[in-house]
């Protein structure tokens, strides 16, 4: 058996709550004598600070649920997955001397200098049924050296007993364009629209607080294809997200998103992922949403004709 607090909140704590010997002050404390923690957003708002907080408190998990529906599964089928950790600090380093890392998806600590792949605290089980484990995927943009050697990956991790464990596999890649499955074709479909939609809100952001330049669409385009954390105005969102704009979608934008949006059905017909219906539903709305009462257009930076 083991203790654990369980926090059911709006995701958005009183204001001093990120204060020594506030509620983020008590779980990691609370996480150091092996009481751990677990908190089930409730509702729609979402609180970066708590999220990236509970990410880096070993044992601790969050989860959000937006109807009753979802609460009742995550309380009852789902919730020996919810409060049983597997294992704690979790590394996976890639070593790559034919390689460089240009972009890492879905993992937030990872270290593209170092190789670190992914970190995890704390690593919990997913639900399994007839048609297998929905869980998280990790996937990386590499770009290639002149050199030819393989690849490593090397795991490193603590079991519940506190032992260290280490393994290692060499890779290969394969000659051509390929996919060994359509769960992988997936994340690279995702992580390209995670780039777009990224980019896409900071240059609205940019537009909506500054001046605006023009920016011709092939420039725009090869922009949009960037992992955005690597853009000189990435840092700034942190202050952007925090106010409101009106939707806006330029005519460099309307375009790339009616381009992008026949190449995310055509990949979906593979794929066939319902899931995907709700990126699908969002870059119709974008690809439609054409502003014509402005005439800003794009200012990924600064630019004269």
């Amino acid at each position: 058996y083991e203790n654990r607090i369980i926090f059911l909140t709006d995701a958005m704590p009183n204001r001093g709550e990120l204060n020594k010997n506030g509620l983020f002050d008590i779980v990691q404390k609370a996480s150091s004598a092996h009481i751990y923690t677990t908190f089930i957003g409730i509702g729609v708002d979402f609180n970066n600070d708590l999220v990236e907080t509970v990410t880096k408190t070993t044992g601790a998990n969050y989860f959000a649920v937006h109807s009753a529906a979802a609460f009742q599964k995550r309380m009852d089928e789902e919730f020996d997955y919810m409060v049983t950790p597997l294992v704690f600090n979790l590394k996976l380093t890639l070593h790559a001397p034919s390689y460089s890392i240009a972009a890492v998806y879905g993992s937030p600590d990872a270290n593209k200098t170092s190789g670190t792949c992914m970190y995890v605290n704390t690593l919990f089980p997913s639900p399994t049924d007839e048609k297998g484990s929905r869980g998280g995927v990790i996937l990386l943009k590499l770009q290639k050296l002149k050199s030819q050697k393989p690849l490593t990956l090397t795991l490193d991790y603590h079991d519940r007993e506190g032992v260290l464990h280490h393994s290692e596999k060499t890779l290969t890649f394969k000659q051509g364009l390929y996919h060994d499955n359509t769960a992988v074709l997936k994340a690279v479909l995702l992580s390209r629209y995670v780039d777009l939609i990224k980019n896409y809100l900071l240059d609205t952001r940019k537009s909506c607080h500054d001046s605006v330049t023009y920016a011709p669409f092939a420039l725009l385009k090869k922009q949009c294809t960037l992992y955005p954390p690597d853009r000189d105005i990435y840092p700034m969102i942190k202050t952007w997200e925090r106010k409101s704009c009106p939707l806006i979608v330029s005519e460099g934008y309307h375009k790339l998103f009616s381009l992008f949006l026949r190449h995310f059905k055509s990949q979906e017909a593979i794929i066939r992922d319902h899931s995907l219906n709700k990126e699908f539903t969002l870059l119709q709305t974008l690809a439609i949403h054409k502003d014509t009462s402005s005439k800003k257009i794009d200012d990924w930076q600064e630019y004269n004709r």
